[in-house]
């Protein structure tokens, strides 16, 4: 997947796939060279390795982007995902996986509850989804006093 020039826009958040780093478009200035107007994007780097981006605190860290560089460079324009909460379980599409997806603290952690595994382990969502594809979550009514397991779905 590639950015298109309609995915830049103020507050716009770019990354390459599978990594935590990130820059947000801040602005932008036009600037010739040679006798063509070039876009600059003034970025400012981060991180959203805990589900939110963040920005990196050191002012001096703030460049400049060619709008081609970021366009040829940079895989998708990224969006936070809201799809689960801290406690939800979690389930792949044939139902022979089940997981715990815990956020806390803005780090996520998916646990692998069942299936053909020697035990339980944690790792990312993004690497589960890899994995297993695209996880779902199931619909669960543990606010009431009738909730248990037989309701879960």
């Amino acid at each position: 997947m590639a950015l298109v020039k309609t995915d830049l826009g103020y507050h716009a958040v770019i990354i390459s796939e599978g990594s935590n780093y990130a820059y947000r478009l801040v602005d932008y200035v036009w600037v010739t060279v040679n006798g063509t107007d070039v876009r600059y994007w003034i970025v400012t780097p981060g991180s959203i390795r805990t589900g939110d981006f963040v920005a990196s605190t050191d002012p001096e860290t703030t460049t400049l982007l060619t709008e081609t560089y970021i366009i040829t460079s940079f895989d998708k324009k990224w969006k936070k995902d809201d799809r689960f909460k801290d406690g939800d379980l979690l389930v792949t599409g044939d139902g022979e996986n089940t997981f715990l997806y815990r956020k806390v603290d803005g780090v996520e952690k998916v646990w692998k509850l069942t299936g053909n595994s020697s035990g339980i382990f944690q790792s990312s969502l993004h690497t589960r989804e890899s994995e297993y594809g695209t996880l779902k979550k199931i619909q669960r009514g543990w606010s009431g006093e009738d909730a248990n397991f037989s309701n879960m779905k």
